[in-house]
């Protein structure tokens, strides 16, 4: 059956329908190459400008304040009353205690902290305290337990201990007229070291012997 649509109608028609398929097609061929291009691979000199790139500052969190005065420590679960005092000694000085036991710093370094991993902060000041006790009671002195602390500036805060190579903790049993010598090392900023004070409680029968004064 033949259509009644005017001739010049039916090929304005099919010109349009032309043009639509080929829109239509383009349209496909332009979505596939989208679609199927690979993503851009990095360069080594990209990868490289990667690595290099500064990961961020690492500062010194500030150290706790220190405690206005420090409790005996809590020796075979029980809180012991030490009843053996010495004087508050300077750095240059011994702290001695009447039953002839006495300490002394016998010599400080500063360094910085080298080592690297997780929390360490490589670089940080350190001071390292040789501590000796010399013991001139008549009874052995029980070092097993022996807690030092450190404290720096105004107002006081308490420094944080730094166990490298060179520390070197009080152990063992210091028989009569015996000395025992160890080691501390502690994170004290460079610019605090003109006030610090060095605790070293020992054991359950004396208090702990403090050195308070210049450390540089």
């Amino acid at each position: 059956m033949s259509s009644s649509r005017p001739a010049h109608l039916r090929a304005v028609a099919a010109l349009a329908a032309l043009g639509l398929l080929s829109l239509t097609a383009c349209g496909q061929a332009s979505a596939t190459a989208a679609v199927g291009k690979p993503a851009a691979t990095p360069t080594a000199s990209s990868r490289a400008a990667a690595d290099n790139a500064p990961s961020g500052k690492v500062t010194r969190p500030a150290d706790p304040l220190a405690p206005k005065a420090r409790k005996p420590v809590i020796r075979g679960g029980k809180a012991v009353q030490p009843s053996l005092k010495a004087s508050p000694a300077s750095f240059t000085q011994r702290a001695a205690y009447s039953d002839g036991v006495a300490l002394q710093v016998a010599s400080i370094k500063h360094g910085a902290v080298t080592g690297q991993g997780p929390g360490v902060l490589s670089g940080q000041s350190t001071s390292s305290l040789t501590v000796i006790l010399t013991n001139g009671s008549e009874k052995a002195v029980n070092l097993n337990q022996v807690v030092v602390t450190a404290d720096y500036g105004s107002p006081a805060r308490t420094a944080s201990p730094v166990y490298d190579d060179g520390a070197r903790d009080f152990s063992g049993t210091v028989d009569v007229g015996k000395t025992a010598t160890a080691v501390y090392v502690f994170a004290i900023p460079s610019s605090q070291l003109s006030h610090v004070t060095i605790n070293v409680d020992f054991d359950g029968s004396h208090h702990a012997a403090t050195f308070t004064g210049s450390v540089k």
